[in-house]
């Protein structure tokens, strides 16, 4: 895809947005309000229309970049949940590594980034609005014997 965007003399800002067009189509979310949410983490203001375009391809048994045909009955239910959940419109994490920090006793480093990126996605899941809430959460997580690798990342959640 990017050479040939290439070819076509697409501008940068072009080529990035229809890499991740193409990103997007190729993950619709599981039928979760939590996958719901970070799916409009990561689409914002167009998550309806590829919500219903997933639910186009499902009934057209289309599959995109060689993944497996969306269920309708996923795609259906996804978009019923998407019209029945609370959204939060911020992208900006709640809590910084400073928070993480003094709370956890987690230095500078790789674990910190990845608990940091783990609490913004707890965030977005449950559509968290305040640092009292957040704290809650991180104190809720036994987070001295979990490993980098372990995790979970802000990704957009797939069916398997």
């Amino acid at each position: 895809l990017k050479q040939h965007l290439t070819w076509l003399k697409a501008s940068n800002k072009e080529k990035n947005e229809i890499q991740h067009f193409h990103s997007i189509l190729a993950k619709p979310p599981v039928p979760s309000k939590p996958s719901i949410r970070i799916f409009h983490y990561f689409t914002q203001n167009t998550m309806r229309d590829f919500i219903q375009l997933h639910t186009y391809l499902a009934h057209n048994k289309v599959h995109v970049h060689n993944t497996k045909y969306i269920s309708i009955k996923d795609a259906e239910e996804v978009q019923t949940l998407s019209n029945d959940i609370s959204l939060i419109d911020s992208t900006e994490s709640i809590l910084n590594g400073q928070d993480i920090m003094q709370s956890t006793g987690i230095s500078e480093g790789i674990k910190l980034g990845r608990m940091k990126e783990w609490m913004h996605r707890i965030q977005i899941e449950k559509a968290i609005l305040t640092k009292e809430e957040m704290m809650i959460e991180l104190a809720q997580i036994d987070w001295a014997y979990i490993e980098i690798d372990e995790i979970p990342r802000l990704e957009i959640q797939v069916s398997v």
